[in-house]
């Protein structure tokens, strides 16, 4: 079965498969080396235990803001580094496995939330948070110096090429939780087999507990006009880990995206077959209408009031625009699109 992270990237159809794999220098994937035999120790203590969240236990910090929690909805708010708002809703139906639980002090249900927003906004700075530090020495840190960064530097450009490529003003994430698991005894070893701690740079003596998630129906909503679809189905029930390590909880390995991260670093306007290469479309105007021009009723383009100015529904154009393409979903009518940032838009004779 596909990794989580394969299946979101083929739903949501991903970028030019030519253009990323033409970038320069594109990093090997890493991926491969997590999955192995089983780690030396299968240390964790396997008891069966209530699953009960205390703040103290799972405050991290990573800005998320409650606004609404009643009977079985959360809804939490928190803003990107380029003002891109995300708005996360967990629906928690009858939740298998659990005895107490306090989902509004849960913070694995951030953690997930802050992996999709991380995948819907482009933006994969935003999960680093969610791995140790060993981890992401090993397979990203070292990436940042060759390429002359700081850590604080090589976040800030993946980051910064994120918001210029899809400038999403919102994103709405919705998930349901279906089951919750700690240190169940075949999840436990399922995870410590399929996930080799110590050529991820992690101590596995160190891992003191093991949760594992079941979620359905993750869809993500992009400024009121765009969908992802469903991005994930669970029916094998691989769900998704989360493990205490050294007192504090992290999201699985396997879950960090280092290949895309490393292709957002190295991203240049002032280089060809980069994220910045520009191709060139033909077409009419269709609607103009949340910061985006929609072309032949099927090609969304960010568009903002400045680029827009001047322009109306029926127009004959041609959009010149970053070949980074996200395939979506309208809203009102699950039609497929594509979606890009435009870079000019210049009016054509129609004949």
């Amino acid at each position: 079965m596909k990794s989580f992270g394969e299946q979101l990237n083929n739903a949501f159809g991903g970028i030019d498969d030519r253009f990323i794999l033409s970038a320069k220098n594109p990093p090997k994937s890493k991926k491969r080396i997590l999955l192995g035999s089983i780690a030396a120790a299968l240390c964790v203590l396997l008891v069966l235990i209530p699953f009960l969240v205390t703040q103290d236990t799972f405050l991290r910090g990573d800005g998320w803001e409650q606004v609404f929690y009643e009977a079985a909805t959360l809804q939490k708010k928190k803003t990107g580094p380029h003002g891109t708002l995300c708005m996360m809703t967990v629906n928690l139906g009858d939740i298998s496995g659990v005895t107490e639980y306090q989902p509004a002090e849960d913070v694995c249900l951030e953690m997930f939330g802050q992996w999709l927003f991380s995948w819907g906004s482009m933006d994969y700075s935003l999960q680093f948070s969610l791995f140790p530090e060993e981890l992401l020495e090993s397979y990203v840190y070292q990436e940042f110096e060759k390429a002359g960064y700081t850590k604080e530097q090589g976040m800030e450009k993946i980051s910064q090429t994120a918001s210029e490529l899809f400038p999403f003003r919102k994103v709405e994430i919705q998930y349901t939780v279906t089951a919750i698991k700690r240190d169940d005894p075949e999840l436990t070893r399922r995870f410590f087999q399929r996930i080799n701690l110590e050529k991820a740079g992690i101590d596995p003596d160190e891992v003191t507990s093991v949760l594992h998630y079941s979620f359905e129906q993750v869809r993500l909503y992009y400024d009121g006009l765009l969908s992802s679809g469903n991005i994930f189905d669970d029916e094998l029930g691989s769900g998704v880990y989360f493990y205490e390590y050294k007192g504090k909880w992290y999201l699985a390995p396997n879950m960090l995206e280092d290949d895309m991260s490393i292709d957002l670093l190295h991203a240049s306007k002032k280089k060809p077959s980069t994220y910045y290469e520009q191709k060139k479309l033909r077409g009419t105007i269709t609607s103009i209408e949340n910061g985006y021009i929609c072309i032949d009723d099927s090609f969304y383009f960010f568009a903002d009031e400045e680029l827009a100015k001047g322009y109306r529904e029926g127009d004959s154009v041609s959009v010149h625009y970053y070949n980074a393409v996200y395939r979506m979903e309208r809203i009102e009518d699950e039609k497929k699109c594509k979606v890009a940032r435009a870079v000019s838009i210049k009016k054509e004779d129609p004949s």
